[in-house]
């Protein structure tokens, strides 16, 4: 499990390259990166690799039920997922409410 708060700023892209190297390094991880966009918003990613999938953890679902700490929504596929929200100021509730909730 790697949940971190990312530098304000960072990019979709950058974010995304990071978590695929994350899961290639690890080989079974469930992975979630939030950071602020500098305007008063906030992001997330969730990724979970295909064996934790089998085993019934989805991205999506931690997206759904965690967006709404920091006012927003989000959601996608069991393997990857997005969210975001206008409440920056509150993500580290949100990434500890993640830790907390797979420990």
């Amino acid at each position: 499990v790697v949940v971190a708060k990312l530098p304000d700023g960072a990019s979709n892209e950058t974010v995304r390259t990071q978590i695929d190297r994350v899961k290639q390094k690890c080989g079974s991880a469930f992975v979630v990166f939030g950071w602020s966009e500098g305007d008063g918003n906030a992001s997330l990613i969730a990724a979970v690799t295909p064996d934790l999938v089998k085993k019934g953890l989805k991205a999506g679902d931690v997206v759904k039920q965690i967006a709404p700490v920091i006012g927003g929504g989000g959601g996608g596929k069991p393997d990857m997922a997005q969210g975001g929200g206008t409440e920056a100021a509150r993500l580290p509730e949100a990434l500890r409410a993640i830790a907390e909730g797979l420990a």
